[in-house]
């Protein structure tokens, strides 16, 4: 996929905690680089297998390339200037210069804390495990020897290549025996045709969402016995919908993709992504859009061992500089501050959603605030849905800056934050 994007910072991830107290460098130090060192995926670098086939392949080194940095600055300012230097920093993957963590500080008790990788190596889940580790690390924890990103993929490969993806393949075959068309350009694009993008770069915007509406959105979807992720899709297929004037079409949805405790303890980029198709009428009601999101994501969570990437050579898909495969439309529910994906089980979720809420302390240094910079990708449109675990939901509208205007996402937002094409669920949204 990089050879796609000019940008090599197109697949960054850099995410600041801004700390309150006074740190120990040299037990931060030891902390951060004995979880470099615990974890296999830091110490890999990927490479073409020039002696046999050519093939990418993954190599483990015995230390971590990576260094902890502490670096003094002015102020915060200037930890921010650091910050923004990091997210256009050029891994070299072949080398393992996948990951930087750097202290920026500026008095004793003020901290900028940064974690920048290559998003390559691991996930939002996999950040959220290994600053969770750093600092228990740091207030003198033992811990067991982790499950190894390498040992998941092992797994993974011999469950496809002895079939126990069979059943997970033949569904999504079925689900897409006939593939959709590419999602149409919305008419307030800047361009009536695709053209070669050269970098993936957004216009977004962010709203909270009002406590009215977000009451109506938990009524209405123990109405129709379904989860808020249910309705905040059936509203995001809606709003396709009626600006595109396409009734058929796949919106992409991230899944944390850890099944067993290993897993959850298995730091790496696990997380996949699951291709909801989902088809309406001009006659359907929005109960009944409701509906189908529900039958959909459901579908693909009991079907969801089969990698992205496999299904698309499955599919016989190419990657295309133009717009991305199988769908143009991404979705990404969250319950917590940084959970990338979501959980099955209600259990699962409601657990994770209260560790979620939890702040990353380093022993008297306290988290005050987070910056955070996600790695870029080439959907026309994304819509993110964060609920947090006190407070307002918060949903954030992406464009694609080749495709449209700066000025077309709060109008778009709006539309759908305030919900007006389906505050009555027994109404069709489209009159």
């Amino acid at each position: 996929m990089r050879h796609l994007v000019k940008d090599p910072a197109t697949f960054n991830a850099t995410i600041g905690v801004w700390l309150d107290g006074p740190l120990d460098i040299v037990r931060m130090r030891w902390a951060v680089q004995t979880a470099l060192r615990r974890h296999e995926i830091f110490r890999t670098r990927f490479h073409e297998d020039g002696k046999w086939t050519g093939e990418p392949v993954q190599s483990v080194f015995k230390n971590t390339r990576a260094i902890f940095e502490d670096v003094t600055v002015a102020d915060s300012e200037a930890a921010l200037i650091g910050f923004r230097e990091l997210e256009h920093h050029e891994y070299d993957l072949e080398a393992g210069d996948t990951v930087k963590v750097v202290d920026f500080h500026w008095s004793d008790h003020e901290h900028f804390f940064v974690v920048g990788y290559h998003h390559t190596i691991t996930d939002g889940q996999s950040y959220e495990l290994f600053m969770r580790e750093i600092s228990k690390l740091y207030d003198g924890e033992t811990m067991d020897s982790p499950p190894q990103y390498a040992d998941f993929s092992v797994r993974q490969r011999k469950d496809l290549d002895e079939g126990r993806m069979d059943n997970d393949m033949s569904y999504w075959e079925s689900i897409y025996a006939t593939l959709p068309p590419v999602l149409p350009l919305m008419p307030l694009s800047q361009t009536t045709t695709r053209s070669e993008a050269t970098a993936w770069e957004y216009h977004e915007g962010s709203v909270l969402l009002d406590p009215l509406i977000a009451d109506r959105v938990r009524d209405c979807s123990r109405k129709h016995k379904a989860d808020p992720i249910h309705f905040f899709l059936a509203a995001f297929q809606t709003l396709l919908t009626c600006h595109s004037g396409d009734t058929d079409f796949s919106i992409g949805l991230s899944e944390m993709n850890r099944e067993s405790l290993d897993d959850l303890a298995t730091l790496g980029f696990l997380i996949n992504l699951l291709p909801l198709r989902l088809k309406c009428t001009i006659e359907s009601t929005f109960a009944e859009i409701i509906d189908e999101a529900k039958s959909q994501v459901r579908g693909a969570l009991m079907q969801s061992k089969v990698p992205f990437d496999v299904l698309l050579q499955r599919l016989n898909i190419p990657r295309a500089s133009t717009h991305a495969p199988l769908f143009q439309a991404a979705f990404d529910y969250r319950q917590g501050w940084y959970m990338t994906g979501l959980a099955i089980d209600d259990c699962l979720a409601d657990d994770m959603s209260a560790g979620q809420s939890q702040s990353v302390d380093f022993g008297t240094a306290k988290f005050k605030d987070l910056v955070m910079s996600r790695s870029r990708n080439a959907n026309d449109i994304a819509l993110e849905v964060v609920k947090p675990p006190t407070g307002k939901t918060k949903i954030t509208l992406k464009l694609q800056t080749s495709i449209y205007a700066e000025e077309d996402v709060m109008p778009l937002l709006k539309s759908y934050s305030e919900g007006r094409r389906y505050q009555r669920s027994d109404l069709k949204p489209w009159h």
